[in-house]
């Protein structure tokens, strides 16, 4: 079934309507990057016309740039026009919404403010223990360090403890927290508990994203000469090193907290006031920064948090783009 059909059938499952979804005008000519993005129909929802603006394989976007897209096409062909794609990560569908830009993702949502509607999926959300609204910092890691592993596809709590260096006792704390979500199951085998996740990895880290939280609990600027010799690249200078973003002119690295603890108790580390030349960014992460240990970049999947609230189009559409390859 392509988009078209998916789209008809999920107006007339939500909606109860028989859409006629027809080619847009021949008469109407847009900008060629328009074009490109895009693949054009038309069609009338409650008795209002739209146009709808049918994503294209292969191209990158960002709530900023739909927004300006949308705003363009309403000048060019006076009809409001409406982002349909077949997938839209939920985290973006919220920025989609702060933007009001209208769009359909048959089968999972539709937002369209013009017409008063905003029908979501139903997904069964993760249930914490109702005194914690957030993974606590080791089961975060624990989550993400598996969602970044592609050959395994379970996990002992003795494999567990062993890779991240945390204690049995911890572990199994983890996974206590982990059951209650919706993104892993635990099981016994014998006298083992397999920890396996539920769902594929990118719908994974979906239904786990509204309990994920920054790793970094603080950020503080120091000199060059002082990064700890144990810190990793972390925010824009790790993110620079994996897509084509320009690196930061002032480097930003990653430690553990209770590591920079310490460190720079038995030294006079100078905390400064503002970055300037010959100073890097350090950040106080809630848990071990470095997942591999032959790498010198945080956890990437980590690092997508620290960034999440940029306003900056160029990182928002890094960020995707590292979501796409990693969980892929």
């Amino acid at each position: 079934m392509n988009l078209e059909e998916k789209l008809k059938t999920y107006l007339l499952e939500a909606l109860g309507v028989e859409a006629e979804i027809t080619p847009m005008g021949s008469s109407l000519k847009l900008p060629r990057f328009l074009e490109e993005i895009y693949t054009y129909k038309q069609t009338s929802i409650q008795d209002r016309h739209y146009l709808l603006a049918f994503l294209n394989p292969g191209q990158e976007i960002t709530p900023g740039s739909v927004k300006k897209h949308m705003e363009r096409l309403l000048e060019l062909t006076m009809q409001d026009a409406v982002f349909v794609s077949n997938d839209l990560p939920g985290w973006n569908r919220k920025r989609f919404i702060e933007h009001k830009i209208p769009f359909i993702i048959p089968g999972k949502q539709m937002y369209m403010p013009l017409a008063g509607l905003d029908l979501r999926e139903y997904t069964k959300k993760a249930r914490l223990p109702k005194t914690r609204e957030r993974l606590s910092p080791a089961t975060q890691e624990i989550a993400l360090y598996v969602l970044g592993k592609t050959n395994a596809m379970e996990w002992t709590a003795s494999q567990l403890a062993e890779k991240r260096g945390l204690s049995l006792m911890t572990i199994h704390r983890v996974l206590d927290e982990l059951k209650h979500t919706d993104g892993f199951t635990v099981t016994m085998h014998g006298k083992r508990r397999i920890l396996q996740t539920l769902h594929n990895r990118r719908e994974t880290w979906e239904n786990l994203k509204a309990l994920l939280q920054n790793p970094a609990a603080r950020t503080v600027i120091i000199p060059t000469g002082l990064v700890p010799p144990f810190a990793v690249e972390a925010g824009l200078t790790a993110m620079a090193t994996v897509t084509d973003l320009a690196h930061p002119d002032i480097p930003s690295f990653a430690v553990k907290m209770s590591d920079w603890n310490t460190y720079a108790k038995g030294r006079k580390v100078p905390l400064l006031p503002a970055a300037d030349s010959g100073t890097v960014r350090l950040e106080l992460w809630r848990y071990e920064p470095r997942f591999d240990t032959e790498s010198t970049m945080a956890d990437i999947l980590s690092v997508c948090l620290t960034l999440e609230n940029t306003e900056d189009e160029r990182v928002a559409q890094a960020i995707d783009r590292v979501l796409k390859e990693s969980l892929c």
